[in-house]
């Protein structure tokens, strides 16, 4: 009976272990358009905003693919106005033919936190009448927790219905609108003025794997990329010294792999450096590949086997 019950309790033990802790998630964030359906006019403009939601934890980088029919609208021109991205690691560009947008941009410390986030407004014109819809691809959002952690969660796209213009009588001449042109809000992107870049090496921190660099910029933020083979990228946000030294550990989140490493230095004036010198590094092993979880619960199995076999040789 003693034994049933030690049994039980060890079995539940690793069920917890397992499945409480072992899934437990990040916070979620989020990436939608505004508006996300309506009925438009064939002869409107309309602007479409990117928007991201983060209400539980900061997130410092946002990327993806904004998606359009290339046969039902052509992008009339892109706006950062109002963007809470304030350093475009890739600055916004749009393919008519191919009916994408890109977007890759990062959100300096403290980073964004909150539920309406403009990322930039596309415009489109379109060019039939009736419903399309509009999606994302390859949709990247990075919590600010100098992990570069995945946060992403909700990807919401829409749909439109595009109606004929409503013929009327010919009004007096009137100057014609002009169509919207890209703009960025002040302060919304760091000015490049060619400043010198940083040297960076890798080295260690606290006997971790980290990123260590000097500079010409005092007391200025740092901003990590480091690039996989796979084209992914994180990115991760530090603060330079007095001297414009900074010593940045490597995310321990990080998959194992060879990445490339570069360093912009950004200053409090908004104007920000060259990328620095590009260093190679590669993280982990085949065994940090086992998440931790995995470890306990085989060291709890482990324990068991032994206390089973303690009580058949000791007969306890």
């Amino acid at each position: 009976m003693k034994v049933s019950k030690l049994l039980f309790f060890w079995s539940a033990l690793i069920l917890i272990c397992f499945f409480g802790v072992g899934f437990k998630t990040a916070s979620a964030a989020s990436l939608s358009i505004a508006p996300s359906s309506g009925s438009f006019s064939e002869s409107s403009t309309l602007p479409i905003k990117i928007m991201v939601s983060s209400p539980e934890q900061p997130i410092n980088a946002v990327s993806g693919v904004f998606s359009f029919p290339a046969d039902k609208f052509s992008v009339v021109t892109i706006s950062k106005a109002g963007s809470t991205i304030n350093f475009w690691a890739t600055d916004p560009a749009y393919s008519n033919s191919n009916g994408t947008v890109n977007f890759e941009g990062i959100i300096l410390n403290p980073g964004f936190q909150g539920s309406s986030g403009v990322i930039l407004t596309v415009y489109l014109r379109p060019k039939f009448v009736g419903v399309a819809s509009f999606d994302f691809k390859n949709v990247s959002i990075l919590a600010n927790d100098g992990k570069g952690t995945d946060v992403t969660s909700g990807i919401s796209g829409g749909t439109v219905s595009i109606t004929a213009p409503v013929e009327t009588k010919p009004a007096e001449s009137k100057p014609t609108q002009a169509e919207p042109v890209a703009t960025s809000s002040p302060n919304s992107e760091p000015v490049s003025r060619g400043l010198r870049a940083a040297e960076i090496f890798a080295g260690t921190k606290y006997g971790a794997p980290a990123i260590i660099g000097s500079s010409e910029h005092a007391q200025s933020q740092v901003l990590l990329t480091f690039n996989a083979l796979d084209g992914t990228k994180i990115f991760i946000n530090g603060d330079a010294d007095e001297t414009g030294s900074f010593s940045i550990l490597v995310p321990n989140t990080l998959k194992r792999g060879s990445y490339r490493v570069s360093a912009t230095m950004i200053n409090t004036d908004g104007t920000s450096s060259v990328p620095s010198n590009e260093i190679s590094i590669q993280v982990g092993n085949i065994f940090s590949d086992v998440p931790w979880q995995i470890w306990v619960m085989i060291a709890l199995l482990v324990l068991l086997v032994i206390y089973l076999l303690l009580r058949i040789l000791f007969h306890f």
